[in-house]
């Protein structure tokens, strides 16, 4: 969040959603007037996603922000509504994503990532992980493609539609929790 601010401010902009999806979480924050939104105490582990109170209050000065399990770890399937999911479990750091050749069998969003070739097989971690994308194939086709009768790239696709919308959600919320409008800019 505090290079995201030093960015902003390098741009000319004093206002921003700043973003940074890890591998299992995303962490979403807003900054206004050139400075994250800051308060004196934090909200953790709420009981219900979305709902303000839910949660155990902690007063500690933080950045304001929201964190939700939508990261390249995090596992994507098919509910019993025949719903793609994503999250909350992740592949973890033993096994990983399936891409990672360390026994994960579950497709995750970088296994998505990859099928798309947003994330290239060949210069992932500055080509010193070679990440095979047969695998993450292989992993999508069992867990989404098959159940939903769509082919590799279609499968992959909804995966990253999926993460995608859960995040875009998960701004709003914050947004309106602390009364700012988010709005879109090209």
């Amino acid at each position: 969040m505090i290079l995201s601010t030093w960015l902003a401010e390098d741009m000319g902009i004093d206002r921003i959603l700043s973003f940074d999806m890890g591998g299992t979480t995303a962490k979403i924050c807003i900054i206004d007037d050139g400075k994250p939104i800051a308060s004196r105490s934090i909200e953790v582990d709420r009981r219900y996603f979305f709902m303000k109170g839910s949660g155990l209050p902690v007063r500690i000065p933080v950045i304001e922000m929201v964190e939700i399990g939508a990261g390249g770890g995090s596992i994507a399937g098919v509910d019993p509504m025949k719903r793609i999911t994503v999250g909350p479990g992740s592949a973890g750091s033993d096994h990983g994503p399936a891409c990672y050749r360390r026994g994960g069998t579950h497709p995750t969003v970088t296994d998505a990532n990859v099928v798309l070739g947003r994330i290239d097989p060949d210069r992932f971690a500055g080509g010193s992980i070679r990440l095979d994308a047969k695998l993450s194939g292989v992993a999508l086709d069992k867990h989404v493609g098959e159940k939903l009768d769509l082919d590799t790239t279609m499968a992959a696709f909804g995966v990253s539609e999926v993460v995608e919308e859960n995040m875009a959600n998960a701004a709003r919320v914050h947004a309106v929790e602390r009364g700012a409008e988010l709005e879109g800019r090209t």
